[in-house]
């Protein structure tokens, strides 16, 4: 890329950064109210549906907008490891519980099953494993059909710790993690002026997956995940 078009790239880039940070906070205030009215407003069943697209559009939108705020903060990180302690189920849990209200716009139930007895600590660089998991749960609520259940066990085996998320749906993308490890799909993007693909927080994890050396299994059976 010769550098009068990695300047433009640049430019592009904290151009979209920029935006991000400034209309978090707008759709958050048209989330809040929206959330509200569905939940106790006496609505017909047609103000119902109408309110639960508006809501999926909306979650999707935050979605997205909150990928490219961490995408800034990890492309200024992606080379280091901050790490901390953390007791892994209460980690894992909080992840989950910000997922269910997106979940709910499917009406799709998230059974969260936490198969470790007590406090579970391990070092992490709990930024990017967060990014793991939440794009990772994002995408399969993406995945699964409407009114299903998204199944999510840990656990510890021979002191190693497993996480396991089951659904019904499409199959995950995996192609897209496999494809992006290279970290360049936004730089592309812009310099050949074409549209980023919808499975962007996939590729943020094959971005992370690559810095950590890891890799996700994925197994499809009969429209199962």
């Amino acid at each position: 890329i010769k550098r009068s078009e990695r300047k433009l790239v640049d430019h592009t880039k904290q151009f979209y950064y920029n935006t991000a940070h400034d209309i978090r906070v707008p759709l958050q205030l048209i989330q809040e109210p929206l959330m509200e009215l569905k939940e106790k407003e006496d609505l017909t069943t047609e103000g119902m549906s109408n309110i639960r697209i508006v809501l999926r559009n909306l979650n999707i939108l935050l979605t997205q907008n909150d990928t490219t705020i961490n995408f800034e903060r990890m492309e200024k990180n992606k080379n280091r490891l901050y790490l901390s302690e953390h007791n892994l189920p209460s980690f894992i849990e909080n992840i989950v519980k910000l997922t269910i209200p997106v979940a709910e716009i499917k009406q799709i139930d998230i059974n969260f099953n936490n198969t470790i007895t007590g406090q579970f600590k391990i070092w992490m660089d709990n930024e990017k494993i967060r990014t793991i998991l939440s794009n990772l749960l994002n995408q399969i609520i993406e995945c699964s059909d409407d009114f299903k259940s998204i199944n999510i066990i840990i656990g510890v085996i021979q002191n190693e710790w497993f996480l396991e998320i089951t659904y019904e749906g499409k199959p995950l993308p995996i192609e897209t993690i496999q494809d992006s490890t290279n970290g360049k799909f936004i730089d592309d993007a812009i310099q050949k002026n074409t549209t980023i693909t919808d499975n962007w927080g996939m590729q943020r994890i094959g971005q992370v997956l690559k810095l950590y050396q890891g890799s996700i299994l994925v197994k499809n059976v009969d429209k199962k995940s």
